[in-house]
């Protein structure tokens, strides 16, 4: 058993029931209602199971549109030099290492961790962190290890966008842990990581307001909550329910988190093809701490 493995266990709960997690024989099983969570055959494990044709129908699977918003989103600065997505990575590894400085942070969560941009940050510069990342969809958990957990070159198809073909060498972190699973419902312990982080989340979410009651849940007592969206909300419903930032506030402070550092109108701007067209999108930054 890796250490890793081990470190998750600790952390680590039944999705279905809450209790305790056990692992052998290369799965995941829960000690009171004996369900298992296998690993598929990207070495992921997966705590919430969606049938091909729900996956088929989620274009966060779609190995185009993962190549591109990895490749291109999350590390163009690497593989082109553009900069343009930048102002929101480098502002949300300034909230990370800005807090860090003067608090201990043994454990931390990147909810809806994509293909691992934060997870990254983190793995950088906190290596004595035990590091999980999560997120609902299995093509970007399969990126994010080939960048994060390995030292090969991981190669992106960009043609559609008319850039070249690009690669990035993996970095190979010793202190990362990827798992599949659903941020309504994650399979973490309560009061278990010191800091949690979700960028661009929420508004891909079902039910946001159980979405942060859930990462909520999983924070210690004065764990530190670090959150970006642009809130472009793709249920219809929730623009009604989350009409402002200040309803997204009221929904922090409702779970029992307490708001310390907030701002609004930094543009997030997605590189769209080779000639220079962009989406812009106006985003909040919160940085929570739980009462």
């Amino acid at each position: 058993m890796s250490l890793n493995i081990k470190r998750f266990l600790k952390v680590s709960k039944c999705p279905s029931c809450s209790r305790k997690m056990l692992y052998n024989h290369d799965a995941f099983s829960c000690s009171y209602c004996n369900n298992i969570f296998s690993f598929n055959v990207d070495g992921i494990p997966i705590f919430f199971n969606r049938s091909d044709s729900v996956k088929s129908l989620d274009k966060y699977e779609d190995k185009l549109f993962v190549d591109r918003y990895a490749g291109l989103l999350a590390y163009g600065y690497l593989n082109y030099e553009r900069g343009q997505m930048e102002s929101l990575h480098r502002t949300v590894s300034e909230f990370i290492l800005s807090t860090v400085i003067s608090n201990d942070v043994e454990c931390i969560l990147d909810v809806g961790c994509g293909p691992g941009r934060a997870l990254h940050t983190c793995g950088k510069h906190l290596k004595n962190s035990f590091i999980v990342g999560v997120d609902l969809s299995e093509a970007m958990l399969k990126v994010a290890k080939k960048i994060l957990l390995c030292d090969e070159k991981v190669h992106f198809n960009l043609t559609p966008q008319g850039f070249s073909n690009s690669e990035l060498q993996g970095f190979n972190y010793n202190n990362i842990f990827l798992i599949q699973g659903n941020a309504e419902k994650l399979p973490l312990k309560e009061n278990s990581f010191d800091m949690v982080i979700s960028v661009n989340l929420i508004d891909r979410t079902d039910n946001p307001l159980f979405c942060v009651k859930s990462i909520c849940s999983v924070l210690k007592p004065g764990g530190f909550f670090i959150f970006s969206s642009p809130l472009n909300w793709q249920n219809k419903d929730h623009w009604t329910i989350y009409p402002d930032k200040g309803s997204v506030c009221k929904l922090f402070k409702d779970c029992g988190l307490q708001i310390i550092e907030f701002f609004d109108g930094l543009i997030y701007r997605e590189a769209l093809d080779y000639r220079g067209s962009y989406s812009d999108f106006n985003t909040i930054f919160i940085k929570a701490i739980k009462v």
